[in-house]
């Protein structure tokens, strides 16, 4: 087992996101969905997985992303389990904020 620790500071920005599904149409961890962060022909992607098949480890189920040099005004498309797709863009959501996307297409800061 390691512990990395953030030597680097906090200068670039980030983002995270949190899918809740329905619970009966989509698991409420949502496992299977997916965020994709779209700009100028880049892409960042990001899934939810229940594991990584390593010993004794386990993914989060928010989804974070460090942005480094991607600054430019992105939209957050997310892919539930089912297929469905809901776009949110970049005036929807807060870089250096963790967000709760709740089935199909509702978003809000988390708390």
């Amino acid at each position: 087992n390691f512990l990395f620790e953030n030597l680097l500071g906090t200068t670039d920005g980030w983002i995270g996101f949190t899918l809740i599904g329905d619970g009966s149409e989509i698991n409420r961890d949502a496992i299977g969905g997916r965020v994709t962060l779209e700009c100028d022909g880049y892409h960042l992607l990001r899934e939810v997985k229940s594991s990584r098949g390593m010993y004794n480890s386990m993914d989060m189920r928010t989804l974070h992303f460090g942005l480094g040099g991607f600054d430019c005004e992105f939209d957050a498309v997310v892919m539930w389990p089912d297929g469905t797709t809901h776009t949110f863009p970049y005036a929807e959501v807060t870089v250096g904020e963790y967000h709760n996307i709740t089935y199909p297409d509702s978003i809000a800061q988390a708390k």
